[in-house]
């Protein structure tokens, strides 16, 4: 929309050089479209994809090569592996046995994936790391989570859809301990707001990201 081109961050509507929409996952692409343009999936056709996301700035149209490639936003939300043109991109995922950093991690990945596979993944990361205690309901004993997957899938998305990606050395971490999970996304506050005005409760709601944030609320990632 016009109004999202015109809130877009400068970083997120940077033209992509040297890479081809069309070596981006196709299948994303399509969902996010019919979302976008409320149409069946199965109506969703090439041409009305490039043209969808070529007006909404996720697209630019290269005349001297005469191809589509991608703007920063739909790199990050489609591209198999981000961190071609993003280091900072990737995801690094580490568990512990104890409730500190004192030991090496029992289990570590570094993500670099689509945004939306990565959040997944990051929450079946989580979830192998975690217990999964025993609860009796009535006369069954059912498995239960120690951490809800709709408050870590949250806090993922939060994470990789408000982070500042102009921070070129630094990347998102997960580290789940014993007994805390802690996400670290880097960039200060968006809009300049301190972090003391944030805990009084007097912050507004703004977005870092705002292209970012609607492909992920076309897929279904952010309400």
């Amino acid at each position: 929309s016009r109004e999202t081109l015109r809130s877009a961050s400068d970083l997120e509507r940077q033209q992509v050089n040297n890479k081809l929409f069309s070596g981006l996952d196709q299948d994303l692409a399509r969902e996010m479209v019919s979302a976008a343009e409320e149409k069946p999936i199965e109506k969703v056709t090439d041409e009305l994809i490039s043209q969808a996301l070529l007006s909404r700035g996720y697209l630019w149209w290269d005349k001297q090569e005469e191809v589509y490639r991608p703007t920063t936003a739909c790199f990050l939300l489609l591209a198999p592996s981000p961190s071609t043109v993003f280091p900072q991109a990737r995801i690094q995922l580490d568990a512990y046995a104890g409730d500190n950093r004192n030991t090496d991690p029992v289990d570590s990945v570094l993500l670099d994936n689509p945004l939306p596979q990565a959040i997944e993944q990051t929450v079946a990361f989580i979830r192998r790391n975690t217990a999964h205690p025993l609860k009796v309901k009535g006369l069954k004993r059912q498995t239960s989570d120690a951490y809800p997957q709709e408050a870590l899938r949250e806090a993922i998305v939060n994470a990789v859809a408000h982070r500042d990606y102009g921070e070129s050395e630094a990347k998102i971490t997960v580290e789940v301990f014993q007994n805390e999970i802690i996400f670290s996304s880097p960039g200060l506050p968006p809009g300049g707001q301190s972090i003391d005005r944030i805990n009084r409760g007097e912050a507004r709601s703004r977005v870092r990201n705002p292209m970012i944030v609607q492909g992920l609320r076309w897929l279904e990632y952010m309400d």
